[in-house]
């Protein structure tokens, strides 16, 4: 697909691999945050994704079935989340670098 060119995604579906990428951001910095800090685990790591894909697919599900558009209660949580890692990633990373002076 090139840019600009329309998706043969639905709405619906669009919604579901928004909330899904979401939850792969969030485990990515996660994990980042988690090798800094030096307590990394790959079981962890992979567990957070397939158990918050899951739980955010669910979610919206429930939320399809009751005609309630639950993808913004996920967008919210997990966009906290994500915001939430990368400033204690950041604060970790200056710490580091003024010891390191």
């Amino acid at each position: 697909m090139k840019y600009g060119q329309r998706s043969s995604f639905s709405a619906s579906q669009v919604r579901y691999i928004g909330v899904l990428v979401l939850v792969v951001l969030d485990a990515i910095f996660g994990g980042i945050r988690a090798e800094i800090q030096d307590m990394f685990d790959i079981v962890i790591f992979t567990s957070g994704i397939a158990v918050g894909g899951l739980m955010a697919v669910w979610l919206l599900f429930l939320g399809d079935l009751f005609g309630i558009d639950l993808s913004l209660a996920a967008v919210v949580t997990f966009g906290g989340r994500i915001f939430q890692n990368v400033s204690i990633i950041r604060r970790i990373l200056i710490e580091k670098i003024r010891r390191a002076r």
